[in-house]
C-alpha cells in the first residue's frame, strides 16, 4: 500500500486555510445564536467569506490531477480522499448552507473511520506524537485542524490550536503506543531521539 505523507505534499497550506475558515464559520462550537455579540456575527460573516477566497484554481488543479493519479491508491486512506473532496465541493459551491453541508460531511467520514481501526491513515493526515513538560512518561497525540472531529471525539476540548496543531490531549497508553510501532517502528523514532530512555517507550519495545 502506497502512503502519502500529507505534509510533504505541495498544496496541503491552502488545504489548511480553507479547513481553517470551515472551522470559523460553520462548525457547531463557533455557531450564532440569538445572544451572539455584533463581534461575533462579523467574525461568523469574515470566514465565510475567506471560505471560498481561499480557493485557489492552481490548487484545484493540482488537487484534481493528483485525485486522477492516485484514484486506487487513494481509496486504502478515505481521509485523505475526503478532505480532497472538501476543497473540491467547496471551489463549486457558493453559500453557507452549502458550506455546512461539506464540512459536516467530512466530519461523519472521521466518524466512520475513527483512530483506532486507522492509525496509519491519521499518521499519514498529519498526527504526530507530542511529550509533555510536566509528565517525562506522558506521550501524547496531536491533530492537525484538518482533523477537527477527530480531536475532540478523543479528547478535544475546544479549538485552540497553534501552527496548525490542536493543543495535544489524547494521552496515549503503553498498547496504543505498542500498536503504533507494530504498524510502523519508525513512528517512535523522533520520541526516542528527543527524549531517550523513557521508561514507557523502552516497555513496548521489549515486546
Amino acid at each position: 500500500m502506497k502512503r502519502f505523507d500529507f505534509f510533504k505534499l505541495s498544496f496541503r497550506d491552502d488545504l489548511f486555510r480553507v479547513m481553517e475558515a470551515l472551522q470559523y464559520s460553520v462548525s457547531d462550537y463557533h455557531a450564532l445564536s440569538e445572544t451572539s455579540s455584533d463581534y461575533e456575527r462579523n467574525n461568523h460573516r469574515y470566514w465565510i467569506e475567506q471560505v471560498k477566497r481561499n480557493i485557489n484554481m492552481f490548487t484545484l488543479k493540482e488537487i484534481k490531477n493528483f485525485q486522477k493519479e492516485n484514484e486506487e491508491v487513494l481509496k486504502d486512506n478515505p481521509l485523505l480522499a475526503g478532505l480532497l473532496n472538501v476543497y473540491v465541493k467547496i471551489s463549486e459551491s457558493s453559500s453557507e448552507e452549502e458550506f455546512k453541508k461539506i464540512y459536516e460531511e467530512f466530519q461523519n467520514l472521521q466518524r466512520k473511520y475513527p483512530l483506532k481501526d486507522n492509525i496509519l491513515n491519521y499518521i499519514d493526515m498529519g498526527c504526530r506524537l507530542s511529550l509533555s513538560s510536566d509528565d517525562p512518561e506522558a506521550v501524547f497525540l496531536s491533530y492537525p485542524l484538518t482533523l477537527y472531529t477527530a480531536y475532540t471525539d478523543n479528547g478535544g476540548r475546544d479549538d485552540d490550536y497553534r501552527g496548525g496543531y490542536f493543543y495535544p490531549v489524547h494521552k496515549l497508553t503503553s498498547q496504543q503506543l505498542k500498536e503504533f510501532y507494530e504498524l510502523d517502528p519508525r513512528i517512535l523514532d523522533k520520541i526516542r531521539a528527543r527524549r531517550p530512555n523513557m521508561k514507557v517507550i523502552e516497555d513496548v519495545l521489549k515486546y
